[in-house]
């Protein structure tokens, strides 16, 4: 991704948590969701823009790892939200580039079930921000 960001001059920032504990991972499907999450970034941020990725801890009740992709894309109208991680959902073509099957999304929510956790996304006051749980599996 590195050729598009440099073409788009954006700006990229990492803030990950030092505190956040190791979650066992299938490192192969975890590089594709953060993939994704990159692209759609990339993808939906304009020329000039910033996209931060985050690492922290999951919530208090949950022990594990929230990766979180945030930019300053062009808002998502709140009916599409609910529906970004379908299968095949494009939402508001004057937003999308025309590009894209729909299933990139709905990959990093498999991907996310897959090791017990979630993704969701919510506007964060001057974009978009993108969030996956993976949960640490709980010892008896």
């Amino acid at each position: 991704l590195r050729p598009r960001i440099a073409d788009k001059a954006l700006m990229v920032h990492e803030r990950l948590d030092p505190a956040t504990a190791p979650v066992p991972l299938d490192p192969t499907l975890v590089a594709r969701l953060v993939e994704q999450l990159l692209d759609n970034a990339v993808k939906f941020t304009p020329r000039g823009g910033r996209i931060s990725v985050v690492t922290e801890p999951a919530t208090p009740a949950e022990r594990g790892v929230r990766f979180a992709v945030e930019n300053s894309g062009p808002a998502i109208p709140p009916a599409d939200l609910p529906h970004l991680f379908d299968p095949f959902y494009r939402g508001d073509p004057a937003r999308s580039s025309g590009s894209g099957t729909g299933l990139g999304l709905a990959l990093v929510s498999a991907i996310a079930r897959l090791h017990g956790g979630g993704a969701r996304a919510h506007q964060n006051g001057v974009g978009v921000r993108f969030e996956v749980d993976l949960p640490a599996p709980h010892h008896a």
